[in-house]
């Protein structure tokens, strides 16, 4: 079982896009420097995906390759892959965001 809230990771996603540092960089590039470093095994990667997704659907710059994750991710989702390995009372924020970038993309 996952030990951190889905929740926690918002403020990492955040200073990776917004940080000054970065000012000016592709929405492709920021996504490279974030996911660098980050867990190669599920359900994390799951999470700091969905993290980023609704970033960049919420500032309408979402990637062609973020669209694509989302779309397979939100599908492993609707089979019940993650949702034992998660804490409880993340899920159903996960589920709304799954739902918010659903209606962006009008899936």
């Amino acid at each position: 079982m996952i030990d951190y809230s889905y929740t926690e990771l918002e403020a990492e996603v955040i200073n990776a896009f917004e940080t000054p540092y970065y000012h000016g960089q592709s929405t492709l590039t920021l996504e490279g420097n974030y996911f660098y470093a980050e867990n190669d095994e599920e359900p994390d990667m799951f999470m700091h995906h969905l993290n980023v997704i609704v970033y960049e659907a919420k500032h309408d710059i979402l990637t062609d390759r973020m669209k694509v994750d989302f779309i397979q991710y939100a599908k492993r989702w609707d089979n019940g892959e993650f949702q034992p390995e998660l804490l409880p009372d993340d899920i159903p924020i996960i589920q709304k965001d799954i739902d918010y970038v659903r209606s962006t993309l009008k899936l």
